[in-house]
């Protein structure tokens, strides 16, 4: 089978998906976990592989969070709330338990042991081989080893191609040097490996109409969303550095749907990425210079962060009750941009997740050229109805778009967020621009998604059927 360096190959003789630690950024996402079983008992011919090593790794994740949840309800306790305290248990526990519920998941899960690798895992550490290196001087790699070389004998022994969803450059080096070009294929995340393996399409007119149907649903879609520190984006002004065990609180109702691509389907499932713009708390724990132990929460709320959320619904539902959040990212917004030439191309970019647009937009290149320092207009058709962009300003200067569609409008403009500085020796802040949207508010922050937001409020009895009780209202 071809490496990941290489094209595609024909994943239609793959017979098992094998995991990597690093898929999940700390402890594993059990919804997707059995949404993936699910979809690899349909199929019937797929195995998933983790290895024991794995689990203990996870599990050793988790028992951090079970002491930070231990500490915190023994405060709530002591300060007289009626909570209960969970019973201490240790890593290993905790890896028992899990081991447990993963091999409950399903037919198609295969838990390997590690037991005969240990020998060539520590050597592996040692030698600084394999997917080995050092951290702060000190050597690791076995726990890497042993698992990845637990694959390639389950490969070997059973003659059975397979795949390896692994985030961790690590492990395609530990391959090339064992196997060269013989070694599995190679995903950095479990959505495109799914869709390789389960022969996804993109979907028909009917599989689209379900889609948008289903995310406009986002109230129901985020109810019980979990996202991940790994999973942020933007977020430094927000959270400082030494502030720990982050954790988001997603406002579903307040979820407005702003873009979906991506959308693919096969007989186990339909599958799409939505993007919606909605209320976030983010909140962490920040330990108190003056007392060790002691810690306070410090608290941050973005009215409208951005969240990419990836979404599998089974074959043979339409409800958004059985849909499945397999990943979401989230990104406060507001870092502005370099040049405001870039701020109107990710407006354009935008507008490329609204699905009825029956031209290619292509950033600026979308605008008539000769008309680039004055007003320019620009019609773009939406499902049979023209979106009115009209341009006042320079690409390379503030500038301000108009988007009328329908009875609804919306105006964006470009302004200098920050001057920036620059010391003596040269370092600084530089110059920086960000993007305000006015239509019932002004608002900013991931205003460059204001137009898209306008299009699929317009268009929400047309795609779901339901009445729009929301009207917006235009610019002063």
């Amino acid at each position: 089978m071809e490496t990941a360096a290489g094209s595609d190959p024909n994943f239609s003789r793959v017979g098992a998906i094998a995991l990597d630690t690093n898929i999940f950024a700390e402890a594993p996402g059990m919804e997707t976990l059995r949404s993936l079983c699910s979809r690899a008992d349909k199929h019937g011919r797929i195995e998933i592989w983790v290895t024991d090593t794995v689990i203990w790794e996870w599990g050793q994740h988790l028992h951090g969070h079970h002491v930070s949840l231990r500490a915190a309800t023994k405060k709530l306790h002591s300060a007289g709330f009626s909570v209960e305290v969970p019973d201490e248990k240790t890593a290993k526990d905790i890896a028992l338990d899990l081991s447990g519920v993963i091999t409950s998941l399903g037919s198609s899960i295969r838990v390997l042991s590690t037991a005969d690798f240990a020998h060539e895992a520590l050597r592996d550490q040692i030698l600084l081989e394999g997917p080995a290196k050092r951290k702060s001087e000190v050597k690791t790699g076995a726990a890497d080893s042993a698992h990845l070389r637990a694959y390639i004998h389950e490969g070997r022994s059973r003659d059975l191609e397979y795949v390896v969803v692994s985030a961790d450059k690590d492990t395609r080096t530990a391959y090339q040097q064992w196997l060269g070009t013989e070694g599995p294929h190679i995903f950095s995340d479990l959505r495109r490996a799914t869709e390789k393996i389960f022969g996804s399409v993109p979907s028909d007119a009917d599989g689209l109409s379900l889609a948008l149907r289903l995310a406009y649903e986002g109230n129901v879609l985020l109810r019980d969303v979990t996202i991940s520190e790994g999973n942020m984006g933007d977020w430094e002004d927000l959270v400082p550095d030494d502030i720990s065990s982050l954790s988001f609180d997603v406002d579903a109702a307040s979820a407005k749907l702003v873009g979906l691509n991506h959308t693919k389907q096969d007989a186990t499932a339909l599958t799409f990425t939505a993007f919606y713009l909605a209320e976030v708390r983010i909140a962490g724990l920040l330990e108190s210079p003056w007392s060790r132990g002691s810690t306070r929460t410090r608290e941050a709320t973005v009215p409208r962060a951005l969240l990419r959320a990836d979404i599998s619904l089974p074959a043979g539902s339409t409800s958004a009750e059985d849909a499945l959040v397999t990943n979401c990212y989230v990104d406060a917004g507001g870092s502005g941009w370099r040049e405001q030439s870039d701020a109107l191309d990710n407006v354009m970019d935008a507008l490329t997740l609204v699905p009825g647009i029956t031209v290619e937009l292509d950033g600026l290149a979308s605008w008539p050229e000769q008309r680039r320092s004055q007003s320019s207009n620009l019609l773009v058709d939406v499902a049979g109805v023209p979106l009115d962009l009209t341009l006042y300003g320079s690409y390379f200067g503030n500038w301000e778009l108009t988007a009328s569609y329908g009875e609804r409008k919306v105006m964006l403009k470009c302004d200098d967020l920050g001057v920036g500085f620059t010391d003596p020796e040269g370092d600084g802040i530089p110059e920086y621009y960000d993007i305000t949207a006015f239509g019932s508010e002004a608002w900013s922050g991931n205003a460059e998604f204001a137009i898209n937001e306008m299009l699929f409020e317009a268009r929400r009895a047309e795609l779901t059927g339901s009445a729009n009780d929301t009207e917006e209202e235009s610019p002063q």
